[in-house]
C-alpha cells in the first residue's frame, strides 16, 4: 500500500524530489509529509454491508449465548 499527502503537493509539483507516493515506513518514520499534510492511503477498499455489521456486533460484546446468536442471525441476513 502506498502513501499520499492529504495537500496533494508531491503528486502536483512536477520538480519535487519526492515520488508521488510513499511506501507506509517512510511515512511512518516522517511522520508529516514535507507539505505539511497527512499520510493517508492512495486508495481504501470499501467495506461491504456484512463486515459493518460484523464489526459493529463485535462492539456490544453480548453477556450471554442468546444475544450473541440473535446477533449472529442479524450478520446473516445482512450477508444473504
Amino acid at each position: 500500500m502506498r502513501y499520499v499527502t492529504t495537500h496533494g503537493a508531491l503528486a502536483a509539483d512536477t520538480h519535487a524530489q519526492r515520488p508521488a507516493s510513499v511506501s507506509l515506513r517512510t511515512a511512518m518514520l516522517e511522520g508529516l509529509a514535507p507539505d505539511g499534510g497527512l499520510y493517508v492511503p492512495e486508495s481504501i477498499e470499501p467495506w461491504r454491508d456484512a463486515e459493518i455489521a460484523y464489526r459493529n456486533a463485535l462492539a456490544i460484546q453480548p453477556e450471554d449465548i442468546e444475544t450473541k446468536q440473535a446477533l449472529d442471525d442479524a450478520t446473516d441476513r445482512v450477508v444473504k
